[in-house]
């Protein structure tokens, strides 16, 4: 009967872990406190991929700030903002250490594929940041989800995002083109020319000038043909705008 007692529980221990293990739980150690400012990224999350800057592929899928708030990438110049749902921002980081996130090694490549796509995702909490650099195909097993848990999110009330504050990228041509679609640019002529100097490694706008000149790129991009600016006597091509998001380094 003795011998039995010292059984049972043993048995019960082994359960208890064959059940962790089963459910995959990961990492329960790590402090997952952080700051709660609305403009420090906690959670950002990119894809990249060697396509033309014009279609933002340098802009963050997603962006969880301190306060709760979630900015969201649906197109190239189509962002969506709005306050996480049920756990919020603790419940995310909770998904993502019982999914091993922070167990993961640094980076995770292969050979380059012509086409691409290398997904990272940076945690800052507050003791430590966490980045995870995955190459296409390369991922750990868990990956899909960690991914899933920090795109498919849930928001109250979710709005179109423009932005306060843009990099302005253009190209001047030397005359009129026999482009079909010309348009005259909504916004301030010298934002253009200034942009498309030799010198000009992307003019920022702010405010007002940013959300008129995001609102006629995001408008240009709806149409097949491409869209020829005209502005004070002079004409420009290749015109987009990168998104500058608070705490997030600027992408050129």
């Amino acid at each position: 009967m003795q011998h039995k007692r010292i059984i049972i529980p043993a048995l019960g221990v082994l359960l208890v872990v064959a059940i962790a293990l089963v459910c995959g739980c990961g990492d329960t150690g790590t402090d997952l406190s952080y700051s709660n400012s609305g403009t420090t990224p906690v959670v950002t999350f990119n894809r990249y991929q060697a396509i033309a800057p014009i279609y933002n592929s340098s802009a963050p899928v997603t962006i969880i700030y301190g306060d709760g708030k979630a900015t969201q990438k649906k197109g190239p110049y189509e962002f969506t903002t709005g306050s996480l749902t049920g756990d919020g921002l603790s419940g995310v980081l909770q998904s993502l250490s019982e999914e091993g996130f922070f167990e993961l090694e640094g980076e995770y490549s292969g050979k380059p594929m012509p086409g691409g796509v290398t997904e990272v995702l940076v945690v800052r909490l507050s003791d430590k940041t966490y980045e995870i650099s995955v190459q296409s195909g390369q991922g750990p097993p868990n990956w899909e989800k960690i991914v899933s848990t920090v795109t498919d999110l849930e928001t109250s009330g979710p709005q179109e995002y423009i932005p306060d504050t843009i990099l302005l990228f253009v190209k001047a041509e030397p005359g009129a083109p026999s482009a079909p679609n010309v348009m005259t640019w909504p916004g301030d002529s010298e934002d253009l020319a200034r942009a498309s100097s030799a010198e000009s490694n992307g003019v920022k706008l702010e405010g007002e000038e940013a959300s008129v000149a995001w609102k006629a790129i995001q408008e240009s991009m709806k149409g097949e043909t491409e869209v020829t600016w005209k502005a004070n006597g002079g004409f420009y091509t290749y015109v987009y705008a990168v998104p500058v998001f608070p705490g997030i380094p600027e992408q050129r």
